[in-house]
């Protein structure tokens, strides 16, 4: 089944998305809401150099405003800035990775709009790309409330189940993981909460085929590290999968990790689409996978960002302004219509180049995913 848009054609929220995440934040006052966000700042290509530590400090503070807003309790990050900045990364990238530059920013963010002092912590995340000797990889950030959650397990990488490990099978990018007991009163206080911040292979070489087998070495390591945990312990496996959640779930099902579901639906697109050229291929590869819970519920979902609506609504009509001025000579039509591929105009009547412009902020200010989120109610 296709996955279905955050947002109808004009650019508004639809309906059941907003109902579900009120439904859901009613039902916290005594549990636990994390959030999780794939934040697109890994790779040396992503932005300017110059711009570098500008972006760091934007993004950090716009996550940190839509995490509070949200009401979280504890934000897990992916692709924050990590090794492939430190050894390939311009100056400006190489100190932010350094200097933990978007922790630090995003500590001081947590903290002005929460209140009180929230805790930042950040796990590096090597990889090593043989075939053109570079290192690829990145870093994992895990962001909470004191008050809610005190950490009983450090984060941490998460090492592949023994059996893996002893046939040289590892991960394509390692998981991270830390354990929180819940200090909130109510039905979950007391419980010990193990949660693994994930981002899985993408497409690209054998595809979906290596990304699975990617998948099922992270549940193998999971059953391992579930198995280590007190009885009653609540395992959340959260992040960018990059497969849809029914490969997910059979690949765990295939690699022995049994009673997993997922907090989340499937059914709304966690990706930008709308920001895309090529219009119309929403996916679901952003989750959260959980072990179930002897008493209370987990319920997700994806994070309406408000900034990004109003963005795509702008869009559209700049797009709508554009084309009715047209232009009287030659020179003005072509520099508002584009020429080539970049005058190809979508569904929405946003043109190529408009679309790229807008998109190019977007991502510059958030991602191009957007945040999941589950709450322990």
């Amino acid at each position: 089944e296709k996955p279905e848009a955050a947002a109808q054609a004009d650019g508004t929220a639809k309906p059941h998305v907003g109902l579900l995440e009120r439904t859901l934040r009613s039902r916290r006052s005594k549990g636990v809401k994390m959030l999780s966000w794939n934040i697109k700042s890994m790779n040396v290509i992503d932005y300017k150099d110059a711009e570098f530590a500008q972006i760091v400090q934007e993004k950090a503070a716009n996550y940190a405003s839509a995490a509070t807003e949200a009401g979280a309790d504890l934000l897990l990050v992916q692709e924050a800035p990590g090794p492939q900045l430190l050894h390939h990364g311009g100056a400006a990238a190489r100190r932010s990775a350094e200097c933990h530059a978007f922790e630090e920013a995003l500590q001081r963010g947590m903290s002005e709009r929460g209140g009180r002092r929230w805790e930042v912590a950040s796990v590096t995340v090597p990889r090593w790309d043989e075939e053109r000797k570079l290192e690829m990889g990145e870093g994992h950030a895990f962001a909470w409330n004191p008050d809610v959650l005190a950490p009983v397990e450090p984060p941490a990488l998460l090492e592949p189940a023994e059996a893996d490990a002893a046939a040289g099978v590892g991960f394509h990018r390692s998981p991270s993981w830390c354990g929180f007991e819940v200090k909130r009163s109510g039905d979950w206080s007391g419980s010990r909460l193990v949660v693994v911040n994930v981002h899985c292979k993408s497409g690209g070489g054998d595809g979906p085929r290596e990304t699975v087998d990617d998948v099922k070495t992270l549940a193998r390591a999971v059953a391992a590290l579930k198995a280590k945990q007190p009885d009653g312990a609540v395992v959340l496996l959260t992040g960018d999968f990059n497969l849809e959640p029914p490969r997910v779930l059979a690949a765990f099902a295939s690699a022995g990790l049994d009673g997993f579901g997922s907090a989340l639906d499937g059914r709304t697109a966690t990706n930008l689409w709308r920001f895309n050229v090529e219009q119309g291929h929403g996916h679901v590869y952003d989750g959260i996978y959980h072990s179930g819970a002897k008493t209370g519920r987990i319920g997700g979902g994806v994070l309406e960002i408000e900034a990004i609506d109003v963005a795509y609504r702008e869009m559209v009509e700049v797009a709508a302004r554009l084309a009715e001025s047209g232009g009287r000579g030659e020179v003005a039509r072509r520099v508002l219509a584009g020429t080539g591929a970049e005058a190809k105009v979508g569904d929405d009547s946003v043109p190529t180049w408009l679309r790229k412009r807008f998109q190019a902020e977007v991502h510059r200010q958030y991602s191009d995913h957007l945040p999941v989120y589950c709450v322990l109610s």
